[in-house]
């Protein structure tokens, strides 16, 4: 199929209207998360014409990259050194396309903070091929693990950790929490930091402090249930909120020494 198929393919279809269906979601959420739903949607994706439109070009734009990697691909095969090139394939960041009523990509729910991260090495065995390994990796891995897959020493005080051992099917332990962060000083968004361990996530807003956000991952990994004002979760959220404190406190003295 041609890209210029895919194109049309596009402009034919109808995509799922996410935002018209989450006005009542939108007014549960805290105010300051709230707020940032309308200028969002006002935006971008206030009609129905116009979420068609943002959706199908972020659809395409996703087309054409696949048609780049193959490219790439027919390149590398041309030059001779498909068997001992990786390829690696990730964003810097997720986005919104209406869940929550959102638009953008600046909060700590899952549209926004997971990215695709598909790593192609011809040198595994074909065994090793095709498996989704479900531990959690940062945008921190990357340099390590591109350094140890090219065979270089990792700097003893590089950020991050090399998930090459996972790829080569090594049973070893890796990270079991993730901590992020959007400190961006913006009037309409929310300065927020979360906080994810095993199937769950707190969320906290620096300056609204009034309101923090609880989520079973497991139970509900659409994030549409806040947990955090549970009477029955408030030791976890003691303590999540004690964790997520503590790591940020750890990346704040991190990047003070620098």
């Amino acid at each position: 199929m041609t890209f210029a198929l895919k194109y049309d393919n596009y402009n034919r279809g109808t995509v799922n209207n996410q935002i018209m269906k989450r006005r009542e979601f939108v007014k549960t959420l805290g105010g300051c998360v709230a707020a940032l739903a309308a200028p969002g949607c006002a935006r971008r994706r206030d009609t129905p014409e116009k979420y068609q439109a943002m959706v199908k070009g972020y659809y395409r734009m996703i087309s054409g990259i696949d048609r780049v990697i193959g490219r790439l691909q027919e390149e590398l095969v041309r030059q001779g050194i498909e068997q001992d090139t990786v390829i690696m394939l990730i964003s810097d960041n997720g986005y919104f396309l209406g869940e929550r009523g959102f638009a953008g990509k600046c909060l700590m729910h899952e549209p926004s903070i997971r990215v695709p991260l598909i790593v192609y090495d011809p040198r595994l065995p074909q065994a090793l091929a095709g498996r989704v390994i479900t531990e959690p990796a940062l945008n921190l891995d990357l340099a390590p693990t591109l350094l140890e897959l090219a065979r270089l020493p990792v700097p003893e005080d590089m950020q991050g950790c090399s998930f090459a051992p996972l790829m080569r099917g090594r049973n070893q332990p890796f990270r079991t929490e993730v901590f992020c962060e959007h400190l961006w000083d913006h009037p309409q968004i929310p300065q927020t930091e979360g906080f994810r361990t095993g199937g769950w996530k707190y969320i906290r807003y620096l300056k609204h402090p009034e309101y923090e956000e609880l989520y079973n991952l497991t139970d509900d990994p659409n994030e549409s249930q806040n947990l955090a004002s549970d009477p029955g979760q408030s030791l976890r959220l003691q303590s999540l909120r004690r964790r997520c404190r503590e790591l940020a406190e750890s990346a704040a003295h991190q990047g003070g020494k620098k």
